[in-house]
């Protein structure tokens, strides 16, 4: 009689025959095994487990191998969805108290528009309930996707404020990384529903610049902000002073005419040219997404998102065997998820009185040309990192200062700062790179255990030579920008969980269902009967100031009202892992270079005290090319210089990545 220890429990064997375990525990149970020849010695399988022994039967390693769904294929859409509107608030600020209230509010669509201005007798809240009343007026508006400008900062807030306190209405916002990037409002009464979504969210840029780069008709106007309070809102006089207006020109100033101003036509038309305006390049750019890949943008809440929808359907070959992307979850994914880091950014000289700036051309669409892992992972004790592609764990060991000017191997300290420092550290990290920093740059590792994937070759070439091909050689400017877009989003979105918490809002009868066992939080009170409540992470500041009366409330359930916390939320992390660690390689050889000093690095640019060799410059993928030559650089911290640049004869100081 023998025992073996399965899941803790002990288990009593009572027979061996013909390579099976038979033994009893609440009835009989049957646990296989296979052995397969492996040089002298032996691999002895049993179930996911691979234990390997030399011929003296002692083991080597051990192997798990894990089962993980693959990532699918996304269909192509047949018909374009035109069902697309814009809608905007106007708001103004209460002073000394940092809240805004609405004041104005319409929405656009094909040929028509609805706006509408406060009235004296009325509040922020009938303002909003009146532009969606409207929307709802139409039932030729079912189904629409209406667009807001920063949707997750401001408007999203009004909206589920005001609406949510009208019962013929239910809304169901989405909550994710602290901000609300969807709304969908249904009217109980006539069955219509529409969706709001963020357009900051497809190009996170300023509308104003949007057109611009559109070359759109609808021109965003100009109007005086700050000259709006509640004392103003009528006013009808002489035209405000300069100093309320933002970003205008004083040659654009002096042709407002003087008097007669009236600030509710001012605004109203101020509104119409930026429903207009929004409308006409959402419609543009949907137009123009679909056409070329067949996928709406409507369909799709972010930039990230219609990246991976764009790639699934039309470049993502999930026939072929050796290329499955797997969906990791579990603690398998925290472990490869301690593994990814982001650019490495340093200051290694504070003043120069002269040097150059490079930037590398798409860096991470160049690291995604690499091998990417692939494939069911699999936990090994192989201690060979040669023998290992995917992500090890051990003591890393960097060089001293004589061996390498600069360390390039990251590891995040118990404040969660990241450093790049000298002797003896732990962590995971992705087998190429490690491998790198080993025969480039002096680096040493004693490997304790790794995960190993099968390598996937050539998973992005198509995608990303596509649109880099667009990026450097197309004269239109929508092509252009796209393009950038297209190879700058994918690579962020295989590192995303799509965790997206619900917003609810219920009614006092449904809040007494409290079950302590589970952690709901109550948010905020919106009027006697009804509360607001989300799970998950801390709600966002802006969102809590605009609720009043909010307070704490014991934790409680709403399983039974269709709200269920997602736990162990898949991702592709390892792929994300894998392209940020190729990126740092291919900036770290610019690091160290003999006789050229880096004197700052970011995550894709490095200052250097002397020019480049031509080889390493170009309009290629992956090349660098010369942003600036100047004098007298002061380099005082991360992201914080001054520069005065040569050839432009001017005076340079960037700050947080902000020119």
């Amino acid at each position: 009689m023998s025992n073996v220890n399965e899941e803790f429990n002990l288990v009593y064997v009572t027979q061996v025959k013909d390579g099976k375990l038979i033994f009893k525990k609440e009835g009989d149970y049957i646990l296989k095994w296979k052995d397969i020849k492996y040089g002298e010695g032996y691999i002895r399988e049993i179930l996911n487990i691979r234990m390997f022994f030399n011929k003296d039967g002692n083991i080597i390693k051990i192997e798990n191998k894990y089962n993980f769904p693959d990532l699918l294929n996304k269909n192509v859409e047949y018909y374009y969805n035109d069902k697309i509107g814009a809608i905007d608030f106007e708001t103004y600020g209460i002073q000394g108290q940092g809240n805004q209230k609405v004041y104005a509010g319409g929405w656009a669509v094909k040929d028509k528009y609805k706006m509408y201005y406060i009235n004296e007798n009325e509040n922020g809240d009938d303002v909003v309930r009146k532009t969606i009343d409207s929307i709802f007026e139409n039932k030729l508006f079912n189904k629409y996707v209406f667009y807001a400008h920063n949707l997750g900062r401001f408007d999203s807030l009004f909206i589920i404020r005001s609406i949510a306190k009208v019962n013929e209405y239910e809304i169901d916002p989405i909550f994710k990384d602290n901000k609300i990037i969807s709304i969908k409002i249904k009217n109980k009464n006539n069955k219509m529903s529409i969706t709001i979504l963020d357009s900051l969210n497809l190009i996170n840029e300023k509308l104003d610049h949007i057109i611009k780069l559109f070359k759109l008709k609808n021109n965003k106007g100009i109007f005086p902000y700050d000259f709006v309070n509640e004392e103003t809102l009528y006013y009808i006089g002489k035209k405000p002073e300069f100093k309320y207006y933002m970003n205008i020109k004083l040659e654009e100033y002096n042709k407002i005419p003087e008097d007669n101003w009236n600030l509710k036509k001012e605004c109203l038309n101020y509104l119409k040219r930026d429903l207009n305006g929004l409308l006409e390049w959402i419609s543009v750019y949907s137009k123009f997404v679909f056409d070329e890949t067949s996928i709406n943008i409507t369909s799709n809440k972010t930039l990230p998102a219609l990246a991976m929808n764009i790639f699934l359907s039309s470049f993502f070959d999930k026939k072929n065997n050796n290329n499955s992307i797997k969906l990791i979850k579990g603690n398998l994914e925290k472990i490869i998820r301690s593994a990814y880091f982001g650019g490495n950014v340093d200051v290694y000289y504070n003043e120069v009185d002269h040097g150059y700036i490079y930037d590398m051309n798409s860096q991470y669409p160049f690291a995604m040309l690499n091998d990417m892992p692939v494939g069911n992972p699999i936990f090994t004790t192989e201690k060979d990192i040669s023998k290992i592609f995917g992500f090890v764990y051990g003591e890393i060991i960097a060089p001293t200062e004589d061996v390498l000017r600069n360390t390039i191997i990251q590891y995040r300290n118990t404040d969660n700062t990241v450093s790049c420092p000298r002797g003896k550290f732990k962590r995971w990290i992705f087998t190429e790179e490690i491998k790198d920093a080993i025969n480039n740059y002096g680096y040493k590792m004693n490997v304790e255990c790794g995960i190993q994937f099968e390598r996937g070759k050539g998973i992005f070439n198509e995608y990303v030579n596509k649109y880099y091909d667009i990026k450097k050689n197309s004269k239109n400017d929508i092509e252009r920008k796209n393009s950038k877009l297209m190879l700058n989003a994918l690579y962020g979105k295989f590192g995303m969980k799509d965790i997206e918490s619900k917003i609810k809002i219920l009614n006092r009868a449904d809040a007494e269902k409290i079950n302590k066992n589970y952690n709901w939080n109550l948010f905020s009170e919106l009027n006697q009967d009804k509360v607001l409540i989300k799970c998950g992470s801390r709600i966002n500041e802006d969102i809590r100031k605009l609720f009043s009366n909010r307070h704490e409330m014991e934790s409680f359930n709403y399983r039974e009202l269709g709200i269920a916390k997602i736990r162990g939320v898949p991702s592709a992390v390892q792929i994300a892992a894998a392209i940020s660690g190729y990126a740092r390689i291919s900036i770290n050889k610019y690091k160290n270079i003999k006789d050229n000093l880096c004197i700052m690095s970011d995550t894709d640019s490095v200052v250097l005290l002397n020019k480049l060799n031509d080889e390493h410059v170009g309009k290629e993928i992956g090349k660098m090319k010369l942003e600036s030559e100047f004098i007298n650089g002061i380099f005082i911290r991360k992201k914080l210089y001054y520069i005065e640049d040569i050839k432009k004869k001017i005076k340079v100081i960037k700050a947080s990545g902000v020119n």
